[in-house]
């Protein structure tokens, strides 16, 4: 936030300098990076089931195999809706 601001403040309060560059690309890309770091480990080790009740409750495995929440059909919902 506090680096949004700063270059945002430049750029309002420059004299003819806008072509310049205040902060190098590469740091821009560093923030993103860091801050997304522990949204990226959040939806990599989150899970909504223990791995026990996998063994316990077979059925709450049954959505992948019979393609329950990703098929041709929704598949083809996801393109259309891209396109419009």
């Amino acid at each position: 936030m506090l680096i949004a601001l700063l270059i945002f403040a430049y750029g309002y309060f420059s004299s003819g300098f806008a072509a310049s560059l205040l902060f190098p690309t590469w740091l821009g890309l560093c923030y993103e990076a860091i801050f997304a770091l522990p949204f990226i480990a959040y939806g990599a080790l989150e899970t909504q089931f223990e791995k026990e009740s996998f063994l316990k409750f077979a059925l709450l495995y049954t959505d992948g195999p019979e393609k329950m929440h990703f098929n041709k059909q929704i598949f083809a919902q996801w393109v259309i809706f891209t396109i419009i």
